[in-house]
């Protein structure tokens, strides 16, 4: 239940700031298979690819430009349901 994209499709990798959101990590990127932002929270660094659970994968938004108007907070707040998502899944 992993997929593998480039490590160059990161845009960032970060960790949830808001105390309510439990101190997440995650990071976002461009999918290959068709260009969206999406946020993951369950994922492995493998050299020059990234190893993604399926089950905490969380779409953004449709573009880059989208994404660069998006509040922290909504990062955040997907960032923290894609944790809720596999923890459920």
């Amino acid at each position: 239940m992993y997929i593998e994209i480039p490590v160059g499709n990161i845009i960032t990798e970060s960790i949830t700031t808001d105390p309510r959101l439990c101190d997440h990590k995650y990071i976002i990127y461009i999918d290959p298979n068709d260009s969206k932002i999406r946020v993951n929270t369950y994922y492995e660094m493998k050299g020059n690819k990234v190893s993604l659970c399926i089950l905490y994968i969380r779409k953004l938004c449709y573009t880059l430009e989208e994404y660069k108007h998006l509040s922290i907070e909504h990062i955040e707040g997907e960032a923290y349901g894609s944790w809720m998502d596999g923890a459920r899944g």
